[in-house]
């Protein structure tokens, strides 16, 4: 009695190794039956089988991966925000209420008479001016009489008898010296005997003393430089300018968020022959902060 043996392709997924082909000889008994395939014939499917495998998987890694690559495709555009800052300056000044009147817009001197000079740079006689802005080109400070304030005698101080006391050495020979540039006034008597005269200093404690700005026209060395404040050898001053601003401080790069305090302080001397009529001498100053840009 023979034995004819059937070979088929299985595919047996099984739990333990769902990854694995497995080709399985399963023989049955067949008393009866003549073999159906030749050897020959059976490599042939056994051949077209195996092609078969390997052609869908090459199928799937050469057309369905790269489908499902195009489905994960994303197109990339950058997008720029922006926000422009521009510059702003504001300044504020008040005395420094040594002459405690209470008024911030108010500075007295005190009070003086023939042959007084109310003396060398001092807080007690000073405004605080501080300036904010974040220009990072920096700002300068300018001061002019405001128009009017001295009547037909603009940059003049008046009382209210008007009466007058001149600017510093408006009366000179040079009368223009000490207009875009600070002078000695050391010491009383400096002003002639037969005239009174008042004048301002920027301190040297003021921030960004020495940061001349180039469009500065009184500059930190001709105030008398750094420590200058009291010194009577040094300490130089200027005639407020009137008509046409002059550029007193500056500072050529953007202060902290508090700012920067320049101290400008104020001068007034009656000569030693001068009889200067008694009265209350005002004047008005502005002061004005500009950016660089």
């Amino acid at each position: 009695m023979g034995v004819a043996k059937k070979y088929f392709l299985c595919y047996n997924n099984t739990r333990t190794h769902p990854s694995r082909v497995h080709i399985q000889f399963i023989s049955f008994p067949n008393t009866h039956m003549e073999t159906i395939l030749s050897a020959e014939r059976r490599m042939r499917v056994l051949t077209v089988g195996v092609s078969a495998m390997v052609s869908l998987y090459l199928l799937a890694a050469f057309v369905a991966e790269p489908l499902r690559g195009f489905a994960a495709a994303a197109n990339e555009n950058d997008n720029k925000v922006s926000v422009t800052v521009t510059s702003s300056i504001s300044i504020t000044c008040d005395d420094e209420n040594g002459d405690s009147n209470g008024d911030n817009d108010n500075l007295t001197l005190g009070s003086i008479t023939t042959g007084g000079d109310t003396g060398l740079y001092a807080t007690s006689r000073d405004y605080k001016c501080n300036v904010q802005t974040n220009d990072s080109g920096g700002y300068y400070i300018s001061w002019v009489v405001d128009t009017g304030s001295g009547g037909a005698s603009t940059g003049y101080m008046i009382s209210q008898f008007e009466d007058t006391i001149a600017p510093f050495r408006a009366n000179a020979t040079d009368n223009n010296d000490a207009l875009t540039a600070a002078v000695s006034w050391p010491s009383t008597g400096e002003v002639d005997a037969n005239e009174a005269a008042w004048g301002a200093r920027l301190s040297s404690t003021s921030a960004s003393f020495t940061e001349d700005h180039s469009s500065v026209q009184i500059t930190s060395t001709e105030w008398g430089g750094a420590g200058s404040d009291g010194d009577s050898a040094n300490e130089e001053w200027a005639r407020v300018a009137s008509g046409t601003a002059v550029i007193f401080a500056s500072s050529t790069d953007e202060p902290t968020d508090s700012g920067d305090d320049h101290y400008i302080g104020f001068r007034a001397e009656i000569g030693s022959s001068r009889q200067q009529a008694t009265g209350v001498y005002e004047v008005l100053v502005d002061f004005t902060a500009t950016t660089d840009s």
